[in-house]
């Protein structure tokens, strides 16, 4: 694509933003292996504040075998409850400061070489966050609290935190933010496996010296991204639901899309769990998680997702009976193996210790937009008030939310053995 001709005023950066850098953030999207791309667009319309459509939650009593001459069966109404999917809102922000438009005056190459870096850098933290959230419940919890020892917290996960990052801190038995990120500066500051343990320690981001851990921390309490919303907040409800809702039998989410899975069963998934104990994957246990969205639903189970942890589990087993299994690459650089001629795919940020079994028609990414730079207003670039200098910010931003219409068709493995060697702080 050839470059846009670079005049003197700020406005021709926004053809260079929309013409260089837009179609680049699509082409990521679509390359970057990562399974948050990975399910088609919903095709229920919008209306109101929310996907709105029928689940059927019983069938009709209306079938039996009678003689000719006796009454026939008497029709019964089915029992259809409504699943509701809403939009949840995604931004990542950058800026531009006057000096690096002024070098871009008249040579557009000189600001591509200053800023393609910053793009590419925010559209790739951006896109890997989406793809955290595709995996968690839809509460925004990254990380729950176990213990500390003076300023060190071991926390159950760590790999969904990133060193810098701000975080609030969620009172999980009061349902409200406990503190606030902007409360003491909280960000992650140094991540560690200790003993074999995941392990966090908080700094202040302004100050950059080491922080404890928020007052009346206790477990399970949990970590999440800011959200700019005051301690005591009881709701934040702004993340993306995950796989951990969608693939669930009420733990993690007991009312998902507005349906209660207590009230109407036919709404979860299968967990195979084993309380919390790690333990060995087997060939009979992936079999059972395959056949039993079938059973429960009529249908068949078409993609498989675990982590590289997962598949190392699952390739050992294969060696010690001897088997072979096909490998492959598709599209955008995923790891492709196969189980019961199914794809299995490998996604780094799927749980270690979990196993996904799914029917891909039944998970729909439900959005307005992709992720794509905000010019509702008539430009990418926008304008601070004086009190913030000499620079221009723009922002990317996406309108979605994913979700599922036959909870039943998914099952998934969990408390799986995992290796120490894929515990990273990253």
């Amino acid at each position: 694509m050839a470059n846009p001709t670079f005049q003197d005023n700020a406005s021709e950066l926004q053809v260079l933003m929309k013409t260089v850098y837009g179609p680049g953030i699509e082409e990521q999207q679509n390359l970057t292996p990562m399974a948050y791309k990975r399910f088609k667009r919903a095709t229920v319309t919008f209306g109101g504040n929310a996907y709105e459509f029928p689940c059927r939650m019983g069938s009709p009593q209306s079938i039996g075998m009678r003689g000719y001459r006796s009454p026939l069966p008497n029709p019964k109404a089915t029992l259809d409850v409504t699943g509701r999917v809403r939009h949840k809102f995604f931004y990542a922000t950058g800026d531009v400061t006057g000096p690096d438009l002024a070098k871009g005056k008249g040579n557009v190459n000189a600001f591509v070489n200053v800023f393609s870096d910053k793009m590419d850098a925010l559209t790739r933290i951006a896109l890997k966050d989406l793809n955290f959230q595709f995996y968690l419940a839809g509460d925004g919890i990254y990380a729950r609290y176990v213990s500390a020892a003076a300023n060190v917290v071991t926390v159950d996960t760590i790999k969904y935190l990133r060193v810098n990052r701000r975080m609030d801190t969620w009172d999980d038995s009061a349902t409200a933010l406990l503190e606030a990120a902007a409360t003491n500066n909280r960000a992650v500051g140094v991540l560690a496996i200790t003993a074999g343990a995941p392990t966090v320690t908080f700094k202040n981001d302004v100050t950059g010296a080491t922080i404890a851990p928020p007052a009346g921390i206790a477990a399970p309490d949990g970590f999440i991204p800011e959200t700019a919303l005051a301690a005591a907040s009881t709701a934040p409800g702004m993340f993306f639901n995950g796989l951990k809702a969608i693939v669930d039998d009420g733990t993690n989410a007991l009312v998902f899309q507005d349906i209660n899975r207590t009230t109407y069963p036919l709404w979860k998934a299968k967990v195979l769990s084993n309380a919390g104990t790690p333990r060995p994957l087997t060939l009979p246990l992936m079999q059972v998680a395959d056949d039993i969205p079938e059973i429960q639903c009529g249908e068949r189970v078409n993609l498989i997702i675990g982590s590289p942890n997962a598949r190392n589990l699952y390739t050992q087993l294969l060696v010690a009976q001897k088997r072979f299994v096909n490998t492959g690459n598709l599209d955008g650089g995923y790891e492709v193996l196969d189980f019961n001629g199914k794809t299995f795919l490998v996604d780094v940020d799927c749980q270690d210790d979990r196993i996904y079994f799914l029917n891909s028609d039944y998970i729909q990414h439900y959005g307005l937009m992709d992720l794509k730079f905000d010019d509702s207003d008539g430009a990418v670039l926008k304008h601070s008030l004086l009190s913030g200098g000499d620079v221009y910010y723009f922002f990317m931003k996406t309108y979605a939310n994913f979700g599922s219409n036959r909870c039943n068709a998914h099952s998934v493995i969990t408390d799986l053995e995992v290796d120490q060697n894929y515990l990273l702080a990253l």
